[in-house]
């Protein structure tokens, strides 16, 4: 049996290009992260079948303030951990870049001298 081989200019000619190629992953991946990132604070909570009221109680607040917090565009890190952890989660925060995703700490910063 004989094998034909081919010069590697012609092998490597017909790779897929791994830039191109690193892109179309990455974008595929941010939209199907922008998809899940698209709950809403009412939805999630829905989806952990919690009521308003539940979960109100849970955090210490009256239901009309969780109802207005879940209308609200912006909310404060700290609001949202302690919302999440109502629901019996742990908040998750990253800083994304093009190159890395970087973990951050929602810890109480470390003071330093």
């Amino acid at each position: 049996m004989t094998v034909k081989t081919k010069p590697w200019e012609e092998v490597r000619a017909n790779l897929p290009n791994t830039a191109k190629f690193q892109a179309t992953v990455e974008s595929e991946r941010r939209q199907a992260l922008a998809e899940i990132i698209e709950y809403n604070l009412a939805e999630l909570r829905r989806m952990r079948q919690v009521t308003q009221a539940e979960l109100a109680r849970q955090l210490g607040v009256a239901q009309p303030s969780l109802s207005a917090l879940e209308r609200r565009a912006d909310v404060q890190v700290s609001t949202l951990r302690e919302y999440v952890e109502g629901l019996g989660g742990y908040l998750e925060l990253s800083a994304v870049f093009d190159d890395v995703r970087v973990p951050l700490s929602l810890l109480e910063p470390v003071k330093t001298d």
